[in-house]
């Protein structure tokens, strides 16, 4: 039998892999910047949306942001800059 042990440490140096991976190119500056983007957008929905709605209610929201983001909008999030 396998001593769990070795699994767990397998585990740690995949997630650690793995988040090195995402995070590489990039500053602690710009993954703060990205959250502080994602927590600003939440909050607007929320804000927006107060009772919820469906899954794809929400999934045409997040879509409609999307295409703003993409075509440069500098206050997608209703924020001055």
């Amino acid at each position: 039998m396998i001593n769990s042990g070795y699994v767990i440490y397998v585990l740690l140096v995949a997630l650690l892999y793995w988040f090195w991976q995402r995070m590489r190119a990039r500053t602690f500056e710009d993954l703060l910047d990205r959250s502080a983007r994602e927590h600003h957008h939440v909050q607007q929905m929320h804000q927006r949306h107060p009772q919820g709605g469906t899954w794809r209610e929400f999934q045409s929201r997040m879509k409609e942001q999307e295409m703003k983001f993409e075509k440069g909008a500098d206050d997608i999030f209703g924020l001055e800059i």
